[in-house]
């Protein structure tokens, strides 16, 4: 399988004997499942949110470090 065709994100079933059923899902099976995504993935959209923040040379785009972190985080999570 190539990476393009691989799913962005894995979801593994977060029950302690995971490892005795292969419980790997694309999708939330539970709230508590440990997601995986593929890095390459994460750095392309990485790399889209960066390019989609309005950098002026006179304002940051963000007034805290917090402020970048959170709209990282959100951007991230989608």
């Amino acid at each position: 399988m190539k990476a393009n065709e691989a799913p962005e994100k894995i979801y593994v079933d977060a029950d302690e004997n995971w490892h005795r059923t292969h419980s790997v899902f694309t999708e939330k099976a539970k709230g508590n499942d440990i997601e995986y995504t593929r890095t390459d993935a994460f750095i392309k959209k990485a790399c889209e949110w960066f390019r989609s923040i309005d950098y002026d040379d006179s304002l940051p785009p963000f007034e805290t470090t917090e402020e970048f972190i959170e709209g990282f985080k959100k951007a991230m999570a989608i």
